[in-house]
């Protein structure tokens, strides 16, 4: 995770980071750009979040405005699963 981290900051465009609730809006609208008809909703994203065993990793542009790439990975018992990106 540093190393990636490290990598977004050397450019100073993108910021890697865990997904807070409150860029549960700009998940969903990434979402909708990338799945119209199907895609997960805000509520499906803060629901995720909230819950035990999902970490939502995000990646933002330089003014934290848009988020231009994201992944949902579940972890129980030591296995990961990526459940969306």
């Amino acid at each position: 995770m540093q190393r990636l981290n490290d990598a977004f900051l050397e450019r100073e465009e993108l910021t890697l980071s865990i997904a807070e609730l409150s860029d549960a809006a700009l998940l969903a609208e990434a979402e909708a750009l990338c799945f119209p008809r199907d895609g997960w909703s805000e509520k499906m994203f803060c629901e995720t979040m909230q819950g035990p065993v999902c970490t939502v990793y995000a990646v933002h542009d330089r003014h934290m405005s848009k988020i231009v790439a994201y992944c949902v990975v579940s972890n129980v018992c030591k296995e990961g699963e990526i459940l969306n990106i």
